[in-house]
């Protein structure tokens, strides 16, 4: 690099001298930047701006002490040319002993205009400032999950909208992690990790047993749900994963007719089976089991409904 030589005044007593300085060259700004902050920026920032900007708890949220290096400067850039405008202007530092001489803030201004200059130059490097940890938005995360486990997972359904920088939702400064999104990551694991490697090798299959006031609907009497025309009963069941599902209920009817009393079994209000009662409801109630597949799970639950089907009637 070509050595430039400045000459500036001294004044020596009790004679007029001269002083030689050694400065970067003008073409390259990057280099005069880092020596004009490390050299005048930095040391003025100490003396006149880290009582008011450093610490937890910097005035207007800027922390001038955290500006250690020109790459910190470059990654905040946006922010420099307001400052040294309020330094010129008089407004900064607010105390009057702390005022910055004329030709100091003039230089600091100067600096300030070549910001841009610098993060744009050709031989510097394109990554500016501490890099951003970016998470997937939610169709990356919807197409991620298909591609790595082969798992349909709506992510564009499930998680918050995704924050937007610069027009776009792939900017990882705007792609903040709120509490709600975090708790819907942690749920969104389960249901992908339960997709993913499907249901356990149970010893025996998990039951649940519901007694017939745990059913919303149809008419309650003593223990006993009673169906009449078109009634239907339901509660609420987590089918965790896909698969085959054994049940079985206990039923009688008062048999009219030439047909069984006929029961619908519903998942999610789509009929999964039929069950054709035979017992009399005088002669008490028979088990009856019926099965169903299902193709995807309900890890976050389903209705589980029971119809009565074919009620009988003589037209008047």
């Amino acid at each position: 690099m070509p050595l430039h030589l400045r000459l500036t005044g001294a004044l020596l007593a009790p004679a007029l001298g001269w002083a030689l300085t050694a400065t970067p060259a003008a073409d390259d700004p990057t280099a005069w930047a880092r020596n004009e902050y490390r050299e005048f920026v930095r040391p003025l920032l100490e003396e006149r701006c880290f009582d008011c900007h450093a610490g937890p708890e910097p005035d207007a949220g800027f922390d001038l002490e955290a500006q250690v290096s020109l790459d910190d400067v470059l990654a905040d850039r946006h922010r420099w040319p307001y400052l040294s405008q309020r330094v010129l202007l008089g407004q900064m530092p607010p105390s009057k002993r702390h005022r910055v001489a004329e030709a100091d803030a003039q230089r600091l201004l100067a600096f300030t205009d070549r910001l841009e200059d610098v993060a744009y130059h050709p031989e510097r490097p394109a990554s500016l400032g501490r890099p951003v940890i970016r998470r997937l938005n939610r169709v990356e995360y919807e197409n991620t999950v298909y591609d790595v486990l082969g798992v349909h997972f709506p992510a564009r359904e499930r998680f918050p909208p995704d924050g937007i920088g610069y027009g776009f939702d792939t900017v990882g400064e705007a792609l903040s992690v709120s509490e709600l999104l975090f708790e819907r990551f942690l749920d969104a694991a389960e249901e992908v990790a339960a997709g993913a490697l499907g249901p356990p090798a149970f010893a025996e299959p998990p039951v649940r047993r519901f007694a017939s006031d745990e059913l919303e609907g149809a008419s309650q009497r003593g223990s006993v749900k009673v169906f009449t025309t078109r009634s239907t009963a339901e509660a609420e069941h987590r089918f965790a994963w896909p698969g085959r599902y054994v049940g079985r209920l206990s039923a009688a009817g008062d048999q009219a007719g030439d047909e069984n009393v006929r029961l619908g079994i519903d998942v999610d209000g789509e009929r999964v089976a039929t069950v054709e009662v035979s017992a009399e409801r005088e002669a008490g109630a028979d088990e009856y089991t019926f099965e169903f597949t299902l193709e995807d799970g309900y890890p976050e639950g389903a209705s589980l409904g029971v119809s009565f089907l074919n009620d009988y009637y003589v037209p008047a």
